[in-house]
């Protein structure tokens, strides 16, 4: 058991797995806080240490740290101080090998609770795996907090614009070039009429030939939703403000299919369009030059606009406008 557990059992993959976790079946009828193992005079540390190595090789990581947490208490009663490091050390690489982002504070306590005594013990192997699991634990983390850098939020509150990225946070006035962008980063590599992005943010504007009454419609339950979102956010409505912010979204897919449409009207929206998107970015860019450059190098004006995304530095964007 202890040759498999300590992974020097020959064999490996599939047949070492399946061999610790039969032996973990057989040896969990063991009275795991009471007995502990000896070889010859040499004690060699409470039954559970080894279940735990066990269950951590066939991978069952929440019944890996249970069993080593047994083991540690086991062995605190016992004041076995060189077997409290080693299961402190084998609950911490449980951690790192589940790889999870949350696990490394975690596993970084428990290395840093025991770290002191592994030096005072002279434990060599010992202060060599804190070191490597430090390293392990700072790879986690910084790929954690990579991921969170690519998440990125515009969130409208009544008058205002929050943009949040990278853990940073810019206020902005409204402004039509913030709804057109909010409708945009909405639906990445999706292509949107300018004449519908001037409809859905403008009360006011003037219908392209050939879709008046749809754009006046559009524009009509634009204001209306606007309106209801505004006061139920003044109410603290969150059920409310779901229900039309959800509405607005929905709406915008349905601005997304308009076609791009010709003659003067066409050429003012887009013109327009441009401009205000534009000078939005600008902003956001005197800000925050990083997201401005992104933002910059990935939407695109015209005739019909879009958010492209970048797949260098890939955003996902949180739109509640």
């Amino acid at each position: 058991m202890i040759a498999v557990a300590q992974g020097r059992s020959t064999g490996s993959g599939p047949d070492l797995v399946g061999r610790a976790r039969e032996l973990e079946q057989l040896s969990t009828a063991l009275e795991e806080g009471r007995n502990v193992v000896f070889m010859g005079a040499a004690y060699l540390g409470p039954v559970a240490r080894y279940l735990g190595l066990l269950a951590m090789t066939t991978g069952e990581s929440e019944r890996a740290l249970a069993h080593l947490e047994t083991a540690r208490s086991a062995a605190e009663r016992m004041g076995a101080r060189p077997t409290v490091v080693l299961t402190a050390l084998d609950a911490a690489e449980v951690l790192a090998r589940r790889g999870a982002a949350v696990d490394a504070q975690r596993g970084r306590a428990l290395i840093e609770r025991v770290a002191q005594d592994a030096a005072q013990q002279r434990m060599v192997g010992a202060q060599a795996r804190i070191v490597e699991l430090r390293d392990r634990f700072d790879e986690l983390e910084g790929a954690a907090a990579a991921r969170r850098a690519q998440l990125a939020a515009l969130t409208r509150d009544q008058e205002v614009w929050f943009l949040e990225y990278g853990g940073r946070r810019v206020c902005l006035q409204d402004a039509k070039g913030l709804r057109h962008l909010a409708t945009l980063l909405s639906q990445p590599d999706t292509r949107v009429a300018a004449v519908a992005l001037a409809a859905a943010a403008d009360d006011k504007a003037t219908d392209p030939v050939g879709v008046p009454a749809l754009t006046a419609g559009y524009r009509e339950r634009a204001a209306e939703l606007r309106e209801e979102l505004a006061e139920a956010q003044a109410f603290n409505d969150p059920e409310r403000v779901a229900l039309a912010r959800e509405q607005l979204e929905l709406l915008a897919t349905e601005l997304a299919t308009m076609p791009a449409p010709r003659g003067a009207a066409g050429e003012r929206a887009r013109i327009n369009v441009t401009r205000s998107i534009r000078a939005a970015l600008r902003r956001i860019a005197e800000h925050d030059p990083q997201l401005g450059a992104l933002l910059q190098s990935s939407v695109r004006t015209g005739a019909l606009c879009s958010y492209e995304h970048d797949p260098s530095a890939p955003l996902d964007w949180d739109v509640q406008p």
